[in-house]
């Protein structure tokens, strides 16, 4: 059963050794059980951004592990909130707590140096809004010890701890269990989520065939190809049933609303694609079908207000790997080629069927020059454009001015009915948006209002005789 508060994980940690229990959690008796001299059995490294609410616990779990014989390796990648004075407070209490300060450059930034740092025979990962289980690092160094493994890797359980629910996750059921194997003779593993933090990773091996990080900015699939260099390079692997790692459902900061994370995906398939080459063609053809199905899941996850242009990301991938050679009907499942092509040569139709707010086909244009703004760069693909005219005079409108200002030169303010709203703007006069129709083919329309009118607003436009439209992510 998975625990899913404080007073459930202490009853679970089977305090042995190095701790005694005083009068609190907050009152462990420091005395670490770490040897001088001699390497720790595992380095667990803690990667921390903005996670007061959260870290403790998984620290707490830490420190209780029956393994005693470790370093937990926390890397701040620049908190702005009481995290990093949470750090320091428990590294006081134990000396097996490392800390490690830095300007805010992402995850895999700070995974890598954390990487760089470990001195323990085994790396493992526990993100600071998780938790383990207090034998799970014990249970997996034996296991790996025992048959000389490269990597142990187990299931885990998804946690919600506000409403009191945690799930079993078979993430590797199907897979051969207790088995060491090589991965490459069970590609299944591939497809299945990378779940990196479920799992115990020989140091030396890690260093043997450069496994790093992609060091991109945020925190956002970080993990895609860190798991596939792993098992394409491993060749001693053993998956276990058992789970022992807790992942936090309840964080909101997971969030896939953002527009900065919905091309993450993209940038790490693009980087294994790079680091393969075009010399291993079965790779490369074979790395296609996993291409899919991260981008199939990207696209249904993240906001409506995103999905075409990601689509059209997915339609240039596919026709590059396409006219590379790399698209091999032989590697595919029939259901999802059929669905691949769909997407390379009818975006639009797939896009029709597939979208979560799809309303009507006014959508196509503003989504279509919004991946050109976005993917392109906002400031040089708007430059291409003679006049631009915000539309908003309110809130939203003076933020897309102040965001342009220096950069572009905005021609004009647009409002549907002049009453109420200012004759200018920062000496930029507003007009009704019928007396810009003149200019209706030259004019690129920046719609800067609350999200929820834009759809509305557009419309308009576009029945008016708008083609060059984008609505502005007021968010970023």
């Amino acid at each position: 059963i998975c625990i899913s508060n404080k007073t459930e994980l202490l009853a679970r940690m089977r305090v042995t050794g190095g701790y005694r229990r005083l009068d609190g959690i907050d009152n462990l008796e420091k005395k670490d059980g770490k040897a001088d001299g001699r390497r720790p059995k595992v380095s667990v490294l803690v990667p921390v951004y903005n996670v007061e609410k959260y870290v403790g616990m998984c620290l707490d779990s830490l420190l209780c592990q029956t393994l005693k014989d470790m370093e937990i390796i926390c890397i701040d990648d620049g908190s702005t909130d009481n995290s990093s004075a949470i750090l320091a407070e428990y590294a006081k209490r134990d000396s097996r707590i490392i800390i490690i300060t830095k300007e805010n450059t992402g995850y895999g930034a700070s995974m890598n140096l954390g990487l760089s740092r470990a001195k323990g025979e085994y790396i493992g990962i526990v993100e600071s809004d998780d938790y383990a289980l207090p034998e799970m690092f014990e249970q997996l160094y034996i296991k790996a010890q025992e048959n000389e493994l490269e990597v142990v890797k187990t299931n885990y359980y998804e946690v919600f701890p506000g409403i009191g629910m945690q799930n079993f996750i078979g993430n590797l059921d199907g897979l051969p269990y207790g088995k060491t194997i090589n991965p490459l003779e069970e590609m299944e593993i591939f497809y299945r989520a990378p779940s990196i933090w479920s799992g115990l990773y020989k140091r030396s091996f890690l260093e043997k065939n450069e496994i790093l990080f992609h060091e991109t900015p945020g925190a956002s699939y970080q993990d895609i190809s860190f798991a596939f260099f792993v098992m394409y390079f491993a060749r001693r692997v053993m998956f276990l049933k058992e789970a022992y790692l807790c992942y936090r459902c309840d964080n909101e900061a997971s969030s896939m609303k953002s527009r900065g994370k919905v091309f993450c995906v993209c940038e790490e398939m693009e980087w294994i694609e790079e680091r393969i080459g075009k010399q291993d063609q079965r790779l490369q053809c074979f790395v296609q079908t996993l291409k899919f199905d991260k981008y199939i899941y990207n696209y249904n996850r993240i906001d409506s207000m995103y999905q075409y242009a990601f689509l059209l990301k997915m339609q240039n991938a596919f026709e590059e790997a396409n006219q590379n050679g790399f698209l091999d009907r032989v590697y595919w499942d029939q259901s999802k080629w059929k669905i691949m092509e769909e997407i390379r040569m009818m975006p639009e139709h797939y896009f029709e069927r597939s979208n979560k707010d799809y309303i009507n086909r006014y959508h196509l244009s503003p989504y279509t020059l919004n991946h050109s703004i976005y993917v392109k760069g906002l400031l040089e693909e708007m430059n291409c454009y003679a006049k631009i005219v915000i539309y908003g005079a309110g809130t939203y409108g003076k933020k897309a001015l102040d965001m342009l200002r220096g950069w572009i030169r905005v021609y004009a303010f647009a409002v549907t009915d002049k009453e109420g709203n200012p004759e200018e703007i920062d000496s930029i006069r507003v007009y009704k948006i019928d007396a810009l129709l003149p200019w209706q083919n030259e004019v690129l329309v920046v719609v800067a209002v609350d999200i929820k009118k834009q759809t509305e607003i557009v419309k308009g436009l576009w029945d008016l005789g708008f083609r060059k439209i984008v609505t502005l992510d007021m968010e970023m």
